[in-house]
């Protein structure tokens, strides 16, 4: 599963097209003091993914980005001890694109990935993640029951609805419209100023 890191809940970052060579529409160029960004994802199975990011980073020497797991750590993941410390080595400029995989272990269904600079130190241009089963438990066959809408009302603030892929397909300022989507499931991440909320819903 692959999946832009621009299709994200953004905090004092910006989704960035000026250097070529990435996928999508962009990438998340890292501020300074608190800045990050929460990936949506979705694993069919609960276990050890292999995670692929491809980044840029064309400072000239290594940055660093704090990345908890879902449920590990708030978001900006201040005080976080569980969080994991990624290097990621220097590119040749920042139009050169690499990859840098870790471990991470997800939750069965829909969750996100926090990805944070540290100590307020600036991190690279973080492109895409691709997700691999590495060691994942297979064999729990239950079927999860999830409400089936065309519509739900939200607090005044901002919704994203993403496919299991990952892939945004629609941002709305408001209640979550799932009108003239394809059947299938989804996930819908509500954005207010006092919190983050995220559901998945069935489309038939």
């Amino acid at each position: 599963m692959v999946t832009i890191a621009e299709d994200g809940i953004i905090d004092n970052a910006i989704n960035e097209s000026t250097n070529a060579g990435f996928a999508g529409t962009g990438y998340i160029n890292f501020g300074t003091g608190k800045s990050s960004v929460q990936i949506p994802v979705y694993a069919e199975y609960p276990g050890e993914y292999t995670m692929a990011m491809t980044y840029a980073n064309g400072s000239g020497k290594a940055r660093s980005l704090a990345i908890a797991a879902p449920g590990t750590c708030t978001a900006g993941i201040d005080g976080c001890k569980g969080a994991n410390i990624i290097s990621f080595e220097a590119t040749d400029n920042w139009t050169t694109y690499q990859t840098k995989e870790t471990t991470i272990t997800l939750p069965k269904g829909a969750s996100y990935i926090t990805f944070a600079i540290v100590d307020g130190n600036d991190g690279p241009n973080l492109d895409q993640i691709k997700l691999t089963e590495k060691n994942v438990e297979k064999q729990d066959s239950s079927t999860t029951i999830l409400p089936k809408v065309s519509r739900f009302s939200t607090a005044a603030g901002e919704t994203r609805i993403y496919d299991i892929n990952g892939k945004l397909v629609r941002h709305i300022n408001g209640n979550a419209d799932m009108k003239g989507l394809a059947p299938g499931i989804y996930i819908v991440k509500t954005t207010t100023q006092r919190n983050h909320k995220q559901k998945m819903v069935q489309v038939h």
